[in-house]
């Protein structure tokens, strides 16, 4: 069995990335990221001041397609909400629900 030394080799491709900051920080909240996907993605979410995705059913503006799909699940189809068993009132999700609780035991 023969094994391929791979360290003769180097890759000629070259690849275009975007830069935002050195140290894949961002230079608006100083976040550090792993790589320029995610702090590009970050920036996207975060940081787009541009709302033109329009919600059908009441028009409210979001910045991305994902705001938007989010909105509608938790808003007018009402899929994410779940129930306080202690009084049995309805809210947005589990997080809105963790911090609801965080009141029953601590009046």
């Amino acid at each position: 069995m023969s094994l391929f030394d791979f360290t003769k080799y180097t890759c000629q491709k070259t690849f275009e990335s975007k830069i935002y900051s050195e140290g894949n920080y961002c230079s608006f909240c100083q976040k550090e990221f792993k790589n320029n996907a995610g702090l590009n993605k970050h920036i996207g979410r975060m940081h787009n001041s541009n709302k033109d995705v329009e919600c059908p059913t009441c028009n409210r503006l979001f910045r991305s397609r994902y705001a938007l799909k989010f909105h509608r699940k938790q808003v007018h189809e009402k899929s994410t909400r779940v129930p306080c068993p202690v009084c049995k009132k309805y809210f947005y999700n589990k997080y809105v629900l963790a911090n609801h609780l965080a009141k029953h035991s601590n009046p």
